[in-house]
């Protein structure tokens, strides 16, 4: 039978478009960095969309030789950076690593390869087409990859909920260990979908920001009355998980602790959340971390800046809160970071450990004009110094998927 666990964070790393570590990320969301531009990987001209939040000033050959560079993706590349920030600070001993389990998700995997595949066998025929199709097209070329870079032999899969992602990765890596399944789990998201065909679909879908394409900083608006979409983003997060007895053998620094997960489907529409399935994910993780909605001090909304999202992940809160929804302190860092798809929910989860650690909840950049059906405490005058003990994490994608993650503080 298995023995349940305390699950603790023993690590982390981020790779963002405002720093490429934990701390110059941290440090960008206190003074108000914003890594949204217009878009560098290809000339945006003729797009609806021109901006995003792209990762900069990255050498990525110092972690990779030439000969993988020509075979890794950059978005198995990203999740090897936060990967290895991770073990430079609190190192998983060897002896260790054949029991350490790997969910590392993606939301658009090997697009970019692909997409080029399939341009070069209408031009040029079936020989002329690349062999590394086959393997980084693979939605589990990051684990793989990660595993072989490490040493990680615990297995795992790559989780695929759209933007829920790596927020779903986190839940179910805490299941993992929780459940003395593995007692150690690398979990996070990964994602580079600075992509043309991405953003010209994207764009047609009406779900990115196109108002603001001379004022590239200004287009990504949680919760603000004129949002208008969400800004594409890349990047990675990951969070090493550990049981509470294992972390305090090894004498590793815990983080922060990992008490509630919950997760649903809208089943209603694939692009157009009513609330009720965000609420639905919420009482789930504060069921499983057997508290009440009282005991919530913040919230780390998903909030991406699309007029519809941002209003039922409002109406989702209230519905689970009540008249304590407007008392609760709520802070989106897309503003900052713009939309990392499959990696949000990772990398805002760091951004929820550095609020536990130091009590400073990060602000909503750009939140500017009022809107009423987005009327909650939405901390938008700069960082608040508030000290929550317990926090929610919450992260909704395409198909109408939800995740909802509850921490705590780590008090011994």
């Amino acid at each position: 039978m298995a023995k349940w666990q305390r699950v603790v964070i023993t690590g982390m790393g981020a790779v963002t478009p405002i720093g490429n570590n934990v701390e110059e990320f941290w440090q960008g969301l206190l003074t108000g960095r914003c890594g949204v531009e217009r878009i560098q990987a290809f000339d945006p001209t003729n797009l609806k969309s021109q901006v995003a939040a792209e990762v900069k000033c990255l050498d990525l050959s110092a972690y990779a030789s030439d000969r993988e560079l020509s075979r890794i993706g950059r978005d198995s590349l990203l999740a090897v950076v936060a990967v290895q920030e991770a073990l430079n600070q609190y190192p998983i001993p060897h002896n260790l690593r054949k029991d350490t389990g790997v969910l590392l998700g993606s939301n658009m995997a090997g697009m970019d390869i692909i997409g080029e595949a399939f341009i070069t066998e209408s031009r040029e025929g079936p020989r002329r087409v690349n062999p590394q199709v086959a393997m980084r097209g693979m939605p589990n070329t990051h684990n793989g990859v990660v595993s072989i870079r490490f040493g990680f032999q615990g297995g795992g899969f790559a989780p695929a909920s759209a933007c829920a992602t790596g927020l779903n990765a986190i839940g179910e890596g805490f299941l993992w260990v929780q459940s003395s399944f593995m007692p150690v789990v690398i979990a996070g998201g990964c994602e580079s979908g600075i992509l043309r065909t991405l953003f010209a679909s994207f764009g047609n879908l009406k779900a990115l920001s196109t108002h603001y394409n001379n004022e590239p900083k200004k287009a990504s608006r949680p919760f603000d009355a004129k949002r208008d979409g969400f800004v594409g983003a890349e990047g990675s997060g990951v969070l090493v998980l550990m049981t509470l007895p294992l972390a305090k053998e090894l004498g590793l620094p815990i983080l922060a602790e990992i008490i509630g997960y919950g997760t649903s489907f809208d089943a209603s529409n694939m692009i157009d959340p009513t609330g009720e399935g965000a609420a639905l994910a919420i009482v789930r993780a504060l069921r499983w971390a057997e508290i009440l909605p009282s005991d919530i001090d913040y919230i780390n909304a998903h909030a991406t800046g699309t007029p519809n999202g941002d209003r039922a992940e409002t109406k989702g809160i209230k519905e689970v809160f009540g008249d304590r929804a407007y008392k609760i302190p709520i802070s989106s860092v897309k503003g900052h970071i713009g939309h990392g798809m499959g990696a949000a929910g990772a990398i805002e989860s760091v951004a929820v450990v550095k609020t536990l650690q130091t009590g400073i909840v990060p602000p909503t950049l750009n939140r500017e004009f009022s809107d009423p059906d987005c009327d909650l405490d939405y901390v938008t005058t700069g960082p608040r110094q508030t000290n929550p003990r317990i926090v929610l994490k919450n992260s909704f994608g395409f198909g109408g998927v939800n995740a909802s993650l509850v921490l705590r503080k780590w008090e011994e």
